[in-house]
């Protein structure tokens, strides 16, 4: 008998047979909700669960604006709910103009704008928050916070729907992050820095520390990724090159795990990371907040990222590259494609927590939008440890378990050269 003791960089609890590799992820299955018409973004979220999806249809047109309107949709029944309701509960009418809807994760509350005359509110800057509750199927509008100005920007919202973080500007175009508790029904204010002029969406963490963004600095040029922590008061830069200087290339819009650990962003700097992108295309970056480093995960190849987003767990980051829906597994350093078939991907993606389900916006070869679903099956278990992986051999061929104290950065082979685990 021959003990081997091997100190891995691998899969825990991945099943290691003398025949080779561990077992590949289910296939991925789609299912798509197809518009017949051209629209512009939908800015799709999905539920936890992968049970509800909230997205916008606004269809284009070349001399006018047309009417918004917001769903939430569940995949189980096929229930269509319409979330853009007024004050009221009526449908909101054709000048409301709602914009950016986001989700939380419970599948129950979406967050939008709108013209707030048209929703029965009568706001600074002609513009308002609102928050719909599919529970309820009743909308509020989030308070005024007194002289600034709520815009056409995005928002964003807690997993559990308790915190809401958006964005307003001052008459001097000063613009501020504001929170909103929902259970407490309280706003708070933020000294969050380089806020101004950006309309993506904010990424919030599930306890309502942390809030990530974009924006400049008051007159500056390059779009910046932040983090604002709200119990330190601190603004954290994320777009960090390893020598500790701040990107001058301006990024995209950001996501950020649920804990506010991982953040994940687009940009073209090529000295953000070890690895870069060709040319001057864009790739995907992760910020790993925790360890202090940030990698691309993108494919390095000849065309750009348009879109990008990680799933709530911070270990799926999903981007849109040529056309094509990617999901780079953090874990596994697996990348897997998504294709449907006479569909391009090109919305931004939003993950389920547990990064099963993910959802874009896609368009057919006549042009059509759609809303594509995908699901990734159940992730293999990954858990680390610090125990010294031991195999035992002894005769047949068996099954050994292995446990890790890291996450993996290659292939893991044993003193004999057979690879484990990819």
């Amino acid at each position: 008998m021959h003990i081997q003791s091997i100190a891995a960089v691998g899969l825990l609890a991945a099943s290691v047979f003398a025949t080779g590799a561990v077992r590949a992820a289910p296939d991925i299955s789609i299912q798509s909700i197809p518009f017949e018409m051209s629209t512009y973004e939908t800015y799709a979220n999905i539920s936890a669960d992968g049970r509800y999806v909230s997205y916008q249809i606004q269809q284009r047109n070349s001399t006018t604006t047309l009417p918004s309107t917001l769903y939430v949709q569940d995949l189980v029944s096929g229930q269509r709910l319409q979330a853009n309701l007024t004050l009221t509960g009526a449908p909101a009418p054709s000048n409301s103009n709602c914009q950016t809807p986001s989700m939380s994760a419970t599948g129950r509350y979406v967050v939008f704008n709108c013209i707030a005359l048209a929703m029965g509110g009568t706001p600074m800057g002609g513009r308002a928050y609102y928050l719909y509750d599919q529970e309820t199927n009743s909308t509020q509008m989030i308070p005024d916070t007194g002289d600034d100005k709520p815009g056409n920007l995005g928002t964003g919202i807690s997993a559990d729907g308790r915190f809401v973080a958006f964005r307003t500007a001052t008459g001097q175009n000063i613009s501020k992050i504001y929170v909103r508790d929902l259970v407490n029904k309280t706003t708070s204010s933020t000294s969050a820095q380089t806020v101004q002029a950006s309309s993506y969406r904010l990424s919030i963490s599930s306890d309502g520390r942390y809030i990530a963004y974009t924006g400049r600095d008051a007159g500056g040029a390059a779009l910046k990724v932040s983090v604002y922590d709200r119990v330190t008061g601190v603004t954290e830069a994320v777009d960090v090159r390893p020598d500790g200087s701040r990107s001058t290339v301006s990024t995209s819009e950001v996501t950020m795990s649920d804990d506010g650990s991982v953040v994940v962003f687009m940009s073209t700097d090529k000295a953000l990371a070890t690895t870069a992108p060709l040319s001057t295309y864009s790739g995907v970056y992760v910020r790993d907040r925790k360890a202090g480093k940030t990698e691309m995960v993108s494919n390095i190849t000849n065309s750009s990222v348009t879109h990008a987003g990680v799933s709530g767990n911070g270990r799926y980051v999903g981007y849109v590259q040529a056309g094509l829906m990617y999901v780079y597994d953090r874990t596994s350093k697996v990348t897997r494609k998504v294709v449907e078939t006479g569909v391009q991907a090109y919305g931004p993606p939003r993950f389920s927590t547990d990064g099963r389900y993910v959802v874009f916006t896609g368009y057919n070869t006549r042009g059509f939008q759609s809303v594509t679903i995908a699901d990734l099956g159940v992730a293999p278990g990954v858990v680390l440890s610090t125990t010294q992986l031991t195999l035992t051999e002894g005769g047949n061929a068996g099954t050994y378990t292995m446990a890790l104290a890291q996450v993996p950065d290659a292939d893991v082979k044993n003193r004999g050269g057979d690879q484990c685990a990819a």
